[in-house]
């Protein structure tokens, strides 16, 4: 079966997620290793397709320019990659996001990156839900970005 001509994705978005376990030591080895300033959450891009997925026996490569997206995963409706580097943003925000079926064929889904969103207002013990007695003596971590959706708030799992 010889690979589609065609990829279509809708949409692409863009939002802040609050980081588990796994994402918090990646973003902590960024900041250790890289001249980055990386903030105390990470970003999933979301990519609505048109169709499903094509049954290929080969993995999809996802390009947003001339950047290969070495991971990404579906949900319902899409794929999705992490960008836990800010930086992404400034240097591919409103580059073409392309797909290639055999790894030299790149194929234009239509979808540009969108712009990273604009800053997240952090959750004080003023503004949280509930007596702020309590809230101040179990904080919550604000390096978690408390106030922002989980990856299976965003991923609607």
């Amino acid at each position: 079966m010889a690979p589609p001509t065609r990829f279509r994705v809708t949409s692409a978005t863009v939002t802040a997620v609050r980081p588990e376990r796994a994402d918090r030591r990646r973003l902590d080895h960024l900041r250790s290793t890289s001249n980055t300033t990386v903030e105390d959450h990470y970003f999933i891009v979301k990519l609505y397709l048109e169709s499903q997925l094509p049954a290929i026996a080969d993995a999809i490569r996802l390009y947003v320019g001339q950047e290969e997206i070495p991971k990404y995963n579906g949900f319902i409706g899409g794929l999705y990659f992490r960008v836990y580097d800010p930086g992404f943003f400034e240097q591919h925000s409103g580059e073409a996001i392309y797909v290639s079926f055999d790894g030299s064929t790149r194929i234009d889904t239509g979808v540009v990156l969108p712009r990273r969103p604009a800053g997240q207002a952090r959750r004080t013990a003023a503004t949280l839900p509930g007596p702020r007695i309590a809230a101040l003596e179990n904080p919550l971590d604000d390096s978690a970005e408390s106030g922002l959706p989980t990856k299976s708030e965003v991923l609607g799992q």
